[in-house]
């Protein structure tokens, strides 16, 4: 009896996790009819039952769980504003069946804790409100926003153009306009230069006046084309003040960029392919008098002294290495099938620290 209580209560706490905590696949769903929902999956695109089709509910289906809890088996759901009129026999206009799907999620508890578990549950979420992102694309004649916990002026932007008039915006809080004020990054700002030169040399091309040598059949090189002919401080006319660039601020040649050459890829030499393809991304190059590393079973920590000896044996793929120089740290050695990650840095780090004193390190480890 005792385990059984204590399964239905590890059960309810998993229900009742915030739909953040479980990847927006929730647990439990608390509907009426009339409440505003949104759907988070591809059901049929033919019938308007898309991520991101916004309706309310008009009905549903339900049965008993195991554990007595009522379970969603179809939600019932009219459509808003969808992109073309959907009739189902039996069903009036726009309504459209939602059943439960299975998914592998991801639960994360209030202590970090962190437990995958298998859902099934019908794919859609109360819809009373929405961040920035899932936005996009929307128009509401009614504008009700909360700019306070945007992260940059692109949030700033798409929650404030959703509205359809000025009048219909409602900002429900204070926010702070450091994002806006604070100027675009380097990054941003040379995009945009970027492409007011596109502009530029579309609005030539349709009139007749672009030279012919200005070619390219990608953005980097006709950019580049047209820089040699304009020069590098020649800048549009139509170009917005905050984004010219000068002597000061100036927007240098772009660089040469090469694309890679494809290629048909025998089945037979698809493995040799992917090797070679993965030696010129890494651009590894190995140490001097480093040792390549045959794979095999992992390196216990707590024996330090047979590194050296099972690195010739093992099949690990990163296997730690003295260096040939005795006063630097020891490093990861990778052969030719195991390639260096961006762990590496991180990695090696820890390696150091433990190898200080590999008994109590261990065990913190």
């Amino acid at each position: 009896m005792l385990e059984y209580s204590t399964l239905r209560w590890a059960h309810k706490i998993i229900w009742n996790l915030p739909h953040a905590a479980t990847n927006h696949f929730p647990g439990k769903l608390s509907l009426c009819v009339g409440m505003p929902v949104i759907i988070r999956n591809n059901d049929a695109t033919e019938l308007c039952i898309t991520k991101g089709q916004e309706g309310h509910v008009v009905g549903w289906q339900a049965g008993r769980g195991i554990h007595g809890q009522l379970v969603l088996d179809t939600l019932f759901i009219k459509l808003d504003k969808p992109a073309k009129t959907v009739k189902i026999d039996g069903l009036p206009e726009n309504v459209v069946p939602i059943t439960r799907g299975s998914k592998n999620i991801e639960c994360t508890f209030s202590s970090d804790l962190k437990e995958y578990l298998h859902r099934s549950q019908v794919w859609v979420l109360p819809n009373f409100f929405m961040t920035d992102y899932p936005s996009q694309g929307k128009t509401r004649p009614n504008n009700p926003v909360d700019l306070s916990n945007c992260r940059n002026h692109q949030s700033y932007y798409t929650c404030l153009s959703r509205s359809a008039t000025a009048s219909g915006t409602v900002i429900v809080q204070s926010f702070s306009p450091r994002l806006i004020t604070c100027g675009t990054s380097g990054y941003l700002r040379q995009e945009f230069r970027e492409l007011e030169i596109l502009d530029e040399i579309t609005k030539l091309r349709y009139e007749g006046k672009l030279p012919d040598h200005i070619q390219g059949n990608f953005r980097n090189p006709l950019i580049r084309a047209y820089q040699k002919w304009k020069g590098t401080d020649y800048v549009p006319p139509l170009t917005h003040p905050v984004l010219n660039w000068s002597v000061k601020d100036p927007m240098p040649l772009l660089s040469v960029v090469t694309d890679a050459p494809w290629q048909i890829i025998d089945k037979k030499k698809k493995k040799e392919v992917k090797i070679e393809t993965a030696s010129i991304r890494s651009g590894f190059v190995a140490a001097k008098g480093s040792v390549p590393v045959k794979s095999g079973k992992k390196q216990k920590l707590d024996e330090p002294e047979n590194l050296s000896k099972s690195a010739k044996k093992t099949k690990a793929a990163p296997m730690v290495m003295a260096s040939d120089n005795s006063s630097s740290p020891d490093g990861l050695i990778w052969d030719s099938n195991n390639y260096s990650s961006a762990y590496d840095a991180f990695l090696t780090i820890l390696c150091e620290i433990w190898s200080t004193d590999t008994k109590a390190w261990t065990g913190r480890l």
